[in-house]
């Protein structure tokens, strides 16, 4: 198992080279903005970070579905298979591998989002109205009272519901797989399956915490499990539709 985690992480490391770079650049563009009062790239910059925040963790888990959809539908991962692994431990990997990558990636994110949210109002005299203002901002949206945990739980609540949105798109594509077994329009067909099973799992989910949408820490932990389950009971049937109808 630990080989077969050291190669997801090999195939995935030029992807995360390359978005560090990107947050290595844009972090450099901001500092230097503060440093010499450059408020047009202290601008520029702090919008291309959020963007960046945004789009990282979903650019991971993008790229782990392409590789798995490399890994059965061409002669790339035929040695893969061919490894003293079963189908559980193969997916298990990629499963662990994204997770790790993605969780990492949003406290990573998160960390910096709040030294750089500091350093910006700091350096603007704003800081201290800064969390009221906000505060008030996502009042007036969601109607709820919000501190402190109610955010942090609400980023861990994303996260999780980010890599249950990844395992639905592993169990789409193997179930397309197997179906097709690498004939020209799967990867159309995974998509169609993704957005059905996507819908599925929303839908199960809002009706099962409809009652608990005024209690924002209640909800926000519900939901967190609940994507947590999924993905775990997502992985469990691609393994064994994989072990069953893919493996050589």
């Amino acid at each position: 198992m630990k080989m077969l985690l050291k190669y997801e992480f090999r195939k995935s490391w030029s992807a995360k080279l390359i978005a560090l770079g990107l947050f290595a650049v844009l972090e450099a563009a901001l500092l230097l903005g503060l440093l010499f009062d450059h408020s047009r790239t202290v601008g520029f910059a702090t919008g291309l970070l959020v963007f960046a925040a945004f789009v990282v963790p979903m650019a991971i888990g993008i790229a782990s579905v392409v590789i798995l959809h490399r890994d059965m539908n061409s002669k790339q991962g035929y040695m893969l298979f061919m490894t003293p692994r079963n189908c559980y431990q193969i997916l298990g990997a990629k499963v662990i591998e994204n997770g790790v990558s993605v969780l990492l990636a949003g406290v990573a994110i998160a960390l910096l989002g709040v030294l750089d949210v500091t350093l910006v109002f700091a350096r603007y005299n704003l800081l201290d109205d800064l969390w009221e203002q906000l505060s008030k901002i996502i009042e007036a949206f969601t109607h709820l009272s919000i501190d402190r945990t109610t955010v942090l739980l609400f980023f861990f609540s994303v996260l999780c519901s980010w890599l249950c949105t990844v395992n639905i798109a592993y169990f789409a594509d193997i179930l397309s797989s197997s179906i097709l077994r690498g004939k020209k329009f799967s990867g159309l067909v995974a998509f169609i399956f993704f957005i059905v099973i996507s819908l599925l799992v929303s839908r199960l989910g809002f009706f099962a915490f409809e009652s608990l949408n005024r209690k924002p820490v209640s909800y926000l932990l519900a939901d967190a499990v609940y994507s947590l389950v999924c993905a775990v009971a997502l992985y469990f049937g691609a393994a064994a539709i994989m072990d069953r109808n893919l493996n050589v």
